[in-house]
């Protein structure tokens, strides 16, 4: 029987997510002391909230995810080059798979992509924004580090999602020009 690949009610991470996690940790030979302090000290969760975490804690967000895969990678071919873990196979035998997907330096990642994709009409709909408003909004959330939100990094598209997420909550709606208002 196939497991469910939606996450589950409890924890943010799929149970799909979980279950890399927890062969990258086993193809890095880390134990669970181990994986316990290495999770907590490469999420953000475990970096203001102290005391014991697991992958299934519910307040580990997708950003965790992000930042935490990344590591766990590097972690595991800092081993297998130094020779306490062995060479993986198969599909996880990629070097920086996980480094070019997530992370500051990574590409976007489709579900930014696609948030970005589905949202950024609504808000430009709301208040009138042209296309260029996008590109000078990522602009302007990465400080000048990105002009075009289809060139961003995975941090430069949280950066963006951020804004717009704050602009849809917050902003008020366009006022309605002196044409739609004259009798």
């Amino acid at each position: 029987m196939r497991r469910p690949t939606q996450p589950r009610p409890d924890s943010p991470w799929a149970p799909r997510q979980i279950r890399v996690v927890h062969i990258y940790a086993h193809l890095a030979g880390l134990d669970d002391g181990e994986y316990r302090t290495f999770l907590q000290a490469h999420t953000l969760l475990g970096r203001y909230h102290h005391g014991a975490i697991t992958s299934k804690d519910v307040r580990l967000t997708q950003c965790d995810f992000d930042r935490f895969m990344p590591a766990l990678e590097a972690e595991t071919w800092r081993r297998v080059d130094s020779g306490l873990a062995p060479k993986p196979s198969g599909k996880y035998s990629a070097r920086l798979y996980w480094a070019t997907r997530c992370g500051v330096f990574g590409s976007m990642t489709t579900r930014q992509r696609w948030w970005i994709g589905k949202h950024w009409p609504i808000l430009a709909a709301q208040h009138g924004y042209e296309a260029s408003y996008l590109d000078a909004m990522i602009s302007h959330a990465t400080a000048g580090g990105c002009r075009s939100w289809g060139l961003a990094s995975s941090a430069q598209a949280d950066l963006l999602i951020t804004a717009i997420q704050d602009r849809l909550n917050h902003a008020p709606a366009a006022a309605p020009s002196r044409e739609e208002t004259t009798p």
